[in-house]
């Protein structure tokens, strides 16, 4: 799929020689904005706890169905 993209115009460029700064922003200035960032931020805290629910209660689940490793 990499063929379909194209060159962005010369106006997207960054200037030789010019240091590139990222834009790094607050945890509340992220939730006021109500752009992508947020939603991307929801997303991560979504997943994150979901694995790390999962992470917890998978040795009870593995001791019910005796497929539990002895350490």
């Amino acid at each position: 799929m990499a063929w379909l993209l194209k060159a962005p115009p010369a106006q997207f460029g960054h200037r030789q020689g010019e240091p590139i700064r990222p834009r790094t922003a607050h945890p509340a200035e992220v939730l006021r904005s109500h752009g992508s960032s947020m939603w991307l931020y929801l997303m991560f805290v979504l997943i994150a706890s979901g694995g790390l629910t999962m992470g917890r209660i998978d040795a009870p689940i593995a001791k019910d169905l005796k497929i539990e490793r002895s350490r």
